[in-house]
């Protein structure tokens, strides 16, 4: 279940969605109140329409209650409720490939408008192979992450280029800011033919494949390449590896339960001299070398049998 965050200084500023944190916390001048929920057991699998379904309507209640959630908790206290409507749209570039057939197929590099940085490291890291590729590669950065994926669900709507001729998307989420490691996570490898790939791109960096070392918390049912996958494009997201160079073998796991405890999507989510850079070098390295070898091949990716996702990447491969 999702609860909305409330942060109320004196008023209601600001209405977000908490995917991870089971807690609805709301602040007030003088202090915090927090009525947390007790956590799900982990998922034993479940059919992810459906789930988007619930939490679609949950959603909806969660927006029609808050006014009533902030008397209950802020009791008598003064305050105004304010939910705005924002616009926003996507950032699309595009490096063009070599072909110059009509109806050329592409590779999509999705982000946050939040990771601009890491899209265009791995543009110019692109740009400076030597030749184009292939393929045409889009980067594209979305809006409305919070507000559940609505821009990447606009994108499958009204995509830059039909989904049919889309080979792939390649996403990143949140980008490793802890150091370099020894691996690197692809949420989603083992669902199609580009665990393959991805599995090749990290070996050319020196690094191990780790499958999801989470895969309770649902990371890839929650980001912008999902609505994708749904719509049957094979998508992968790059995620922070565990096996950190120079660290205890858990090092890796404390600090991302950390991190997800007492920072994400709270106020100490905040840049600090601490943070290191080499693992996203690391992230758009690999990213770059996906991104090249899909631009490059004449095949399309293709969901495992055994995916979630095969039955509707087969209805796209048929409208080829």
């Amino acid at each position: 279940e999702q609860g909305p965050a409330i942060d109320a200084l004196g008023q209601v500023v600001v209405a977000v969605y908490q995917e991870r944190n089971r807690c609805v916390r709301l602040k007030e001048n003088l202090g915090q109140i927090s009525a947390c929920r007790a956590p799900a057991e982990p998922s034993k699998g479940h059919d992810v329409r459906l789930l988007l379904k619930r939490l679609d309507r949950s959603r909806q209640r969660d927006i029609e209650r808050l006014p009533a959630l902030v008397r209950k908790f802020l009791g008598q206290a003064e305050h105004s409720a304010r939910i705005e409507a924002l616009n926003g749209c996507p950032v699309i570039q595009r490096l063009h490939g070599r072909s110059l057939v009509v109806g050329e197929r592409i590779v999509l590099v999705f982000g946050r408008r939040d990771r601009h940085g890491l899209r265009l490291a791995t543009a110019a890291a692109l740009t400076r192979a030597g030749h184009p590729a292939r393929r045409s590669i889009y980067f594209v950065a979305t809006t409305g992450h919070e507000a559940g994926l609505l821009g990447a669900q606009t994108l499958v709507t009204r995509p830059p280029v039909p989904l049919e001729r889309t080979a792939a998307v390649i996403n990143i989420d949140r980008g490793n800011v802890w150091g370099t490691t020894r691996d690197i996570v692809a949420l989603g490898a083992e669902l199609s033919s580009l665990g393959n790939i991805a599995s090749q791109a990290a070996q050319a960096e020196g690094l191990s494949l780790t499958p999801d070392p989470a895969p309770e918390l649902g990371d890839y049912f929650g980001s912008d390449h999902f609505p994708f996958a749904l719509a049957g494009v094979p998508a992968l997201q790059i995620a922070t590896g565990r096996n950190f160079v120079g660290q205890p073998a858990d090092w890796g796991d404390r600090t991302a339960e950390n991190y997800l405890t007492t920072k994400y999507h709270q106020p100490g989510d905040e840049f600090h001299a601490g943070l290191s850079y080499e693992g996203l070098l690391q992230q758009v390295a690999v990213m770059t070398r996906i991104a090249w070898a899909v631009a490059q091949t004449g095949e399309f990716p293709v969901w495992n049998e055994n995916s979630v996702f095969h039955e509707a990447g087969a209805r796209l491969r048929a409208a080829r």
